[in-house]
């Protein structure tokens, strides 16, 4: 069995990823000082003001996700 992963960037929905196996790796949005974890937040609770950006998650995050993956499947597909 394959895993298959992607960032929260993607045009998936939480629904449809849970309905197709897909795994989120979620994004960090700054503004400020504000930091906030993209889909693990509700989607109404966006960061007050506009203006933020996004950062990809870090490599260290996507091993950690493909080494707990791996425990329990034969690949991972990103």
């Amino acid at each position: 069995m394959i895993a298959l992963v992607t960032e929260t960037l993607c045009c998936l929905n939480p629904a449809d990823c849970a309905a197709y196996g897909v795994h989120m790796i979620p994004l960090t949005c700054h503004r400020g000082e504000q930091i906030c974890i993209d889909r693990i937040l509700s989607r109404e609770e966006s960061i007050p003001g506009g203006g933020g950006f996004s950062v990809p998650p870090s490599e260290e995050l996507y091993r950690q996700h493909f080494e707990e993956l791996l425990g329990t499947h034969d690949g991972v597909f990103c």
